[in-house]
């Protein structure tokens, strides 16, 4: 049957902390997600029932085992998910011209570690950066202009398949 896909807004709070290693590496830890939850409406569902127990000894002596298998799929109307707070981690190398620097960023979640790679161009007051996480096949973009931060990101690098886009706003103090 044909699924419709659930609606859902919700808010997050995350922290950022970064510390200059030397004058050309520096490390950023983002926790994100500390308090933070996702109202969702018709999310689709699925209740199944497994019995396994049932058994049959048919005219020949042998023991044969009928598991039934039976269930509901429907819509819940309203569903509040709460988020689990995730790790990022985020390592910045300027290569030779200061200008331009080399960006390897590790994220823990739930359900799997990932690694990107990526690139940053600074400027006098701006940096823009990109970053690919090729085992997810998604896309992360940056913009800072002195201690204002804009980030976009976008679940998958084909835009037909995206059905994700995250936007960051932060400021430094």
């Amino acid at each position: 049957p044909d699924v419709v896909a659930p609606n859902g807004r919700g808010y997050a709070i995350d922290i950022e902390t970064k510390l200059p290693i030397n004058e050309k590496l520096s490390l950023n830890a983002n926790l994100r997600d500390l308090a933070g939850y996702i109202k969702w409406q018709n999310v689709p569902f699925t209740e199944a029932d497994l019995i396994s127990g049932t058994k049959v000894i048919d005219n020949d002596g042998f023991i044969k085992h009928l598991p039934h298998l039976s269930g509901k799929i429907g819509y819940q109307q309203k569903l509040k998910q709460k988020l689990k707070p995730k790790i990022d981690i985020n390592i910045d190398y300027q290569i030779k011209n200061k200008n331009y620097s080399i960006i390897s960023q590790y994220k823990h979640n739930t359900y799997e570690d990932l690694v990107s790679i990526g690139f940053a161009k600074k400027s006098n007051y701006s940096k823009k950066s990109m970053s690919l996480w090729p085992q997810t096949k998604s896309v992360d973009f940056g913009f800072q202009y002195k201690k204002t931060f804009v980030g976009l990101g976008l679940q998958h690098f084909d835009l037909d398949k995206n059905r994700t886009v995250h936007i960051n706003v932060g400021y430094n103090f």
